[in-house]
């Protein structure tokens, strides 16, 4: 089997294709729009929830049954003894795939009201 070269775009096109600023979470009703996208029926779309100001606190909005049969196709390739998985290999596709995440992240306009939302979800939180 061949090492992977570089990150297939077709793997990171649903990830890139909904980069959404966490302001824009917090202060429209799009996270709950984003959920009753997933009310009573599977749904395959991804969102990448990016900090502007940040690069390193970002998440994945998906579908918990998506989720679920991607857990489980994780754990048939985790249990299959013919494939192996060069860690150098996966660690360069995460390194790529981070790279291309923060291009998209980058393009996100951050206001001054950022900071102020972020402490808003804090404090909520805690």
């Amino acid at each position: 089997m061949e090492k992977p070269t570089g990150v297939p775009l077709d793997l990171l096109d649903p990830i890139l294709k909904n980069v959404i600023n966490v302001s824009e979470v917090s202060r429209t009703e799009k996270l709950s729009e984003i959920l009753d996208s997933y009310a009573n029926k599977q749904n395959n779309d991804i969102y990448t929830i990016q900090n502007t100001d940040n690069k390193q606190a970002r998440g994945i909005v998906v579908d918990l049954d998506y989720f679920l049969e991607l857990i489980y196709f994780k754990r048939l390739v985790e249990e299959s003894a013919a494939v192996s998985v060069d860690p150098a290999a996966l660690d360069s596709f995460k390194k790529t795939a981070t790279a291309k995440v923060d291009e998209a992240a980058d393009k996100l306009e951050p206001t001054h009201d950022d900071l102020a939302d972020i402490m808003k979800i804090a404090e909520i939180e805690l």
